[in-house]
């Protein structure tokens, strides 16, 4: 089978699609993964050459259409920000996959870049799956935003139906445009609408343990599969190494994991300083991984400042992890069976902020608001005895990585053969 995945965004949206790549291509199949180009470099130590898709993630989330004017003041400049980074790439996107897809028997992507990818598999007749990283279909059973304290089921609709509209309104021009460029009619209803009715796959890459009811609700039409990962010889090969003075620094006092992903922290030397306070408070060292953010690496008594670390390995050394909320940090962390504060900065990430506290395994706070005081407080609780049971006791029943991989490529194996 002949398997196109174009993955766009930052590495939580597409290491889940490099591990699901491997898993495909190490069943015989022809794959084309493609990533953007800042990430073409991680796809290949993790095993795999790609193609270079879609904008580069690093360059844009630092841009000023991210730092300035999707959060402006003005609500038309943040409109029309926010309209351009929702199709920003389209265009292109669907120029330099449409020889690939007439070749393809099936298209694979993650949420961003789904409308390139149901034209192409409109275009061409091939089948089309999507791997979502969180719900974003409108659900019975998952609150975007807390209840308020009246007419919460009426707020519950009225805001799933409020983001589907205003997704469908800042996007529309930019997909239309892009589907014209394909020789195909402008849109009439939603993607959405139009994945459920052509009988498109949309794969959730959510561990059921957290959303027991979405995945009663949603059945096999929108399968929770688990958290995707990749396999240990490719995280080895991303790890730089076996670091014995890291790991002698971890067991020589308890020590909380830092890390904020993608996520560019504009204060880097602010941050370390409430790091290093909190640390303080709570008689404790800090290990912080700089991730896309111009931390200085550094290393004293209380707090060690890495590039990365191989989460798998790292993070069950840790009391308790303080990240940014993103699927793949929430994943490891509920896998490595620690609490974790979610600081959060946009998107799904306060989504699971607020699972994990409902589980009883974390807390959450904007990143914006975070001050050593809080922070304190809500790891002291976190790293008690009962929340950090529950978090052992949760991890022991979720779905290993690899079985949630495999479960995906059984899954696009089958659209692929059912569609053909």
């Amino acid at each position: 089978m002949r398997i196109l995945m174009p993955f766009l965004g930052s590495r939580g949206d597409v290491q889940p699609g490099i591990a699901l790549a491997l898993e495909l291509r190490g069943r015989g199949h022809d794959v084309q993964l493609g990533v953007p180009p800042n990430l073409r470099d991680l796809a290949q130590r993790a095993g795999i050459e790609a193609i270079t898709t879609g904008p580069d993630s690093a360059a844009l989330l630092e841009s000023d259409l991210v730092q300035r004017r999707i959060k402006s003041a003005d609500p038309r400049v943040r409109w029309r920000g926010l309209s351009e980074l929702g199709t920003i790439g389209w265009s292109q996107l669907a120029r330099d996959l449409d020889e690939q897809a007439a070749r393809s028997d099936v298209v694979v992507s993650c949420f961003l870049g789904q409308e390139v990818a149901r034209a192409l598999a409109e275009k061409h007749g091939i089948a089309q799956a999507a791997l979502h990283y969180y719900p974003i279909r409108r659900s019975e059973s998952v609150r975007l935003l807390p209840d308020p304290p009246v007419a919460a089921d009426l707020a519950h609709r009225a805001t799933w139906w409020l983001a589907d509209r205003s997704w469908r309104l800042m996007t529309r021009r930019g997909e239309d445009a892009m589907r014209a460029q394909l020789g195909l009619a402008p849109s009439r209803v939603s993607v959405a609408e139009r994945m459920a009715s052509s009988g498109s796959l949309e794969m959730q890459a959510i561990d059921p343990l957290l959303f027991p009811e979405l995945a009663a609700e949603w059945g096999d039409l929108r399968p929770l599969v688990g958290f995707l990962d990749l396999p240990p010889q490719a995280r080895a090969a991303l790890d730089p190494g076996t670091d014995t003075e890291l790991d002698a620094w971890l067991s020589e006092k308890p020590t909380v994991y830092w890390g904020f992903g993608s996520m560019p922290v504009r204060d880097p030397q602010a941050t370390v300083a409430l790091v290093r306070e909190v640390s303080h408070r709570l008689s404790c060292r800090a290990l912080v991984t700089a991730g896309w953010s111009s931390f200085d690496v550094a290393v004293d008594d209380d707090v060690r400042i890495v590039p990365s670390v191989d989460h798998h390995r790292v993070l069950p050394r840790c009391v308790a992890a303080v990240h940014h909320g993103g699927a793949g940090t929430t994943a490891a962390a509920l896998r490595a069976g620690i609490p974790a504060l979610v600081a959060w900065f946009n998107a799904d990430q306060p989504l699971w902020g607020r699972r994990l506290a409902a589980l009883g395994v974390g807390d959450l706070t904007r990143f914006r608001d975070l001050t050593a005081a809080g922070c304190a407080a809500s790891l002291s609780v976190l790293v008690s005895d009962p929340v950090r049971g529950r978090a052992t006791e949760l991890a022991n029943r979720m779905i290993p990585p690899l079985t949630a991989v495999q479960r995906a490529a059984d899954l696009v194996e089958l659209q692929g053969f059912t569609h053909s």
